[in-house]
């Protein structure tokens, strides 16, 4: 049996929106090259060696593999904004031609967008069946689960590197959360929206498959009183008309208050007492006296 070599590797996973639809053979095969020409263009070769690059066929998108690369720390989402950035130069220019007569029909549907999941994690490197080196594992497999979440250029990130986006200032306020979403193997994940209105090419708008799950959520459950709190408002109705019947009584202004409070204790502790007949009470004769002689005592005690 091959042992496999691991190695960390950062993902950056797209492929194009509505790729077949309504498009020609031609227009299909233009955006694959235009595709490939900006995601070269976009990697950076002072940056990524071509030993530490590898590009598995993904069919109507491409994944970026960068092997073993530490700084910086977010080439992955530098790349990405890169790739969105030139895109948008891309269809630009393609909007352009299509407005001259004699060129409109003829580049219809060459303009196209992508949607990005980045990830991370330690995967395998494997020989393919080329004999090419490939890469596999669960970082690459989620990467293209958290595309799957994304619409047309909106950049999604997986929770590694979310983990480490998040204590980094220039990333601080530019992560949009979601609750867990599940892949089509039932799998909980969570992903987050890189959301700067300063990069040329980014779609801010909240992804449908996210919205969806948003509306989904259950409300949030009505907060509960504490406990002794709850014992406390108890005990004040069950004695309401005893309190508005001596409210002028002056000598005992917070009488009722420390009386509630106690009676309240002794309550909670009764509650707990899963039936035992001794605990511990805090309010003058509990269980005998009247509340009349509970509220003389405290009024001289207090």
């Amino acid at each position: 049996m091959i042992e496999a070599k691991t190695v960390p590797a950062k993902y950056v996973f797209l492929d194009v929106v509505d790729f077949s639809h309504e498009r020609s053979v031609e227009a299909q095969t233009h955006i694959v090259h235009s595709l490939n020409d900006i995601v070269k263009k976009s990697i950076d070769p002072n940056v990524v060696l071509t030993d530490r690059l590898i590009l598995p066929p993904t069919g109507d998108g491409i994944c970026i593999a960068l092997l073993n690369i530490e700084d910086p720390f977010d080439i992955h989402v530098r790349l990405a904004l890169e790739i969105l950035r030139n895109l948008h130069e891309h269809n630009q220019s393609i909007n352009n031609e299509a407005n001259l007569p004699s060129r409109g029909r003829r580049v219809a549907k060459r303009n196209f967008e992508v949607r990005i999941g980045i990830n991370a994690n330690t995967d395998n490197l494997v020989i393919d069946i080329n004999g090419y080196q490939n890469i596999a594992g669960r970082g690459i497999n989620d990467a293209q689960r958290i595309m799957g979440k994304a619409d047309g250029n909106q950049i999604l990130i997986g929770q590694p590197v979310y983990d480490i986006l998040r204590a980094r200032e220039s990333y601080m306020e530019l992560l949009r959360s979601f609750p867990p979403t599940t892949t089509k193997h039932n799998e909980l994940i969570r992903v987050y929206q890189l959301v700067d209105e300063s990069k040329t090419g980014l779609n801010l708008e909240v992804p449908q498959a996210l919205k969806r799950v948003e509306q989904e959520q259950p409300k949030t459950p009505e907060q509960r009183l504490h406990i002794r709190v709850a014992y406390y408002l108890a005990h004040a109705m069950k004695h309401r008309t005893f309190f508005i019947q001596n409210k002028d009584n002056r000598a005992g202004n917070m009488t009722p208050v420390i009386l509630l409070w106690m009676l309240s204790g002794d309550s909670v502790f009764q509650f707990h007492s899963k039936g035992l007949t001794s605990f511990p009470r805090h309010t003058f004769r509990a269980g005998e006296g009247n509340f009349l002689e509970q509220f003389r005592f405290t009024i001289r005690w207090t």
